[in-house]
């Protein structure tokens, strides 16, 4: 009989130091497992920005895995319209092609911040940091922040008619013009 109480004390003791690691594993979880760091959504830097426009939302996918990691509403104006997503590294505007208000999506919080009704028929490019439109029929090309939407410096005229505009990686983000074959 002796030998079955020692056991039953090891047991005890055994539960005991279970609960105590337990405990210290839950407050070692909540010190250093929330934070402000833990607070932002994590997307991959692996994927792409899309337009579910039917459901009114703009989805991140991660190529890797082929599965949506991110997601948000637009704004409710642009709900049913046909949107355009210009992406470059943290850089995501979301273009209303029916009215030309421009949005900036922030992927690190999933928000959609400022809208600024830029024009219709005009194409909207980023790359490098910095952001432009173009307006073809016009000539026009205006750098704008890409944070605050709101135009930087003084517009450019260029001869129109104006091509599909891309930004050239050996320009260092200056816009180039592509002329058609």
């Amino acid at each position: 009989m002796a030998g079955l109480g020692v056991f039953f004390r090891r047991d005890r003791l055994t539960g005991q130091v279970a609960v105590g690691l337990t405990g210290v594993l839950v407050i070692a979880a909540v010190v250093y497992g929330v934070g402000v760091a833990s607070a932002k959504y994590r997307i991959a830097d692996v994927g792409a920005w899309l337009a579910a426009g039917s459901r009114g939302l703009v989805v991140h996918v991660n190529g890797p895995a082929a599965k949506v990691d991110g997601k948000t509403g637009v704004p409710p104006q642009m709900r049913g319209h046909d949107i355009k997503i210009i992406q470059d590294g943290a850089t995501v505007l979301i273009v209303d092609q029916a009215t030309g208000v421009v949005s900036r999506l922030d992927p690190s919080q999933l928000d959609v911040g400022a809208s600024r009704p830029l024009g219709r028929g005009l194409q909207v490019l980023a790359g490098a940091g910095r952001a432009y439109t173009v307006d073809s029929v016009k000539g026009v090309l205006q750098q704008i922040d890409p944070v605050a939407l709101t135009p930087v410096g003084a517009p450019a005229s260029l001869t129109p008619v104006l091509g599909q505009a891309g930004i050239d990686a050996w320009a260092g983000g200056v816009p180039a013009r592509r002329v058609p074959r």
